[in-house]
């Protein structure tokens, strides 16, 4: 179900909270980003959400920060909104592996066998707003390599 089963504040993240993913019990949450920022941060809080650390992501600036997040096959994907949007990938100590022009701003989550579930959509005033899950593989190259159905 998606019941509310709790709010937690979290006041360390100044910028905005976008998003939340969960590695050995602890909770990750990203967020927004000030033009003038070079770089992006992920707040760790224990599993009764008590503050644990700020990690800082020496990405460069993002156009609007991290929304989403995922921890598969030991590192992390960071879905960003923005222009260009794009997918950062670190190591378990949030060291930047790769910055790759992939939408995945809307949600990024692991599957089994090595895969990723990922979101994607945009909005148009005549039309509304659409949306789109894939799924892809990682690839030391490019990022990501999607998956046909």
């Amino acid at each position: 179900s998606l019941r509310e089963l709790a709010r937690h504040p979290v006041p360390e993240v100044v910028h905005g909270a976008g998003g939340i993913a969960v590695r050995n019990g602890n909770f990750f949450v990203v967020g927004g980003l000030p033009d003038a920022v070079p770089e992006n941060y992920v707040y760790e809080y224990d599993p009764q959400f008590a503050f644990q650390k700020k990690h800082t992501i020496a990405s460069g600036h993002t156009d609007l920060g991290i929304q989403t997040a995922t921890f598969a096959q030991g590192r992390w994907y960071f879905g960003c909104y923005g222009k260009p949007q794009q997918l950062l990938i670190t190591d378990t100590d949030f060291r930047m592996l790769g910055r790759h022009n992939w939408d995945c701003s809307l949600g990024i989550e692991t599957l089994p066998g090595g895969r990723l579930l990922f979101a994607t959509g945009s909005c148009s005033d005549s039309t509304g707003c659409n949306g789109k899950i894939r799924t892809a593989i990682p690839d030391a190259q490019a990022g990501l390599k999607l998956l046909t159905p």
